[in-house]
């Protein structure tokens, strides 16, 4: 992997921690229960696709 792919694998995985933080936070200030470490998963799962998604739509192209 060249350095440019690691810093945005990198990238990829703080903003999906950060997305999956923010939800289990909304989730608990709405009463919907405390966050299991599965949820923090899908979570951040839900985001890597969806950012890989759309990179691919982007490159497509080219």
């Amino acid at each position: 992997m060249t350095n440019g792919t690691t810093n945005g694998l990198i990238l990829l995985v703080l903003i999906a921690g950060l997305v999956a933080f923010v939800l289990t936070r909304v989730r608990r200030r709405l009463g919907m229960g405390n966050a299991t470490g599965r949820t923090w998963i899908v979570i951040m799962g839900a985001v890597i696709l969806a950012f890989l998604v759309i990179w691919a739509y982007q490159t497509q192209g080219r």
